[in-house]
């Protein structure tokens, strides 16, 4: 599964530049892969239906820009907050973490990366 860049340019809004392009594509297609169980580690992606095909594109052009808008790719990193900041005179500090703030957490995968990929048969979490 690749998605060159000039693909990427003609899906995006707001795409990246070609140097950031590569690094974050890398890492949006291994989240990808996790999030369809590595379907295409089973089946040839250049034989796949070319409806199934533009949906996984989209979805890593998605998935592209949503690193890049968060500025993170791990978990850990797009997830964070800082426990203080500092605006001049004013200051604001996290006083702890508590258990219920896990339920406020981002996920990996771009909202629009799961539209994109709903009603592919990518997402089925069925027992075989």
């Amino acid at each position: 599964m690749k998605l060159t860049y000039e693909e990427y340019e003609s899906i995006s809004f707001n795409p990246v530049d070609a140097t950031k392009f590569d690094a974050l594509s890398t890492r949006a297609i291994q989240i990808i892969d996790i999030y369809t169980r590595y379907y295409y580690s089973f089946v040839d992606f250049e034989t796949d239906h070319d409806w199934r095909k533009a949906q996984v594109k989209a979805a890593i052009t998605f998935q592209v820009d949503y690193f890049s808008e968060m500025g993170k790719t791990s978990y850990e990193g797009i997830n964070s907050a800082p426990q203080s900041v500092s605006l001049g005179r004013t200051s604001i500090t996290k006083s702890s973490r508590r258990a219920s703030e896990s339920s406020f957490n981002k996920s990996m995968l771009a909202h629009e990366a799961q539209l994109a990929l709903s009603g592919t048969g990518l997402l089925a979490r069925g027992v075989g």
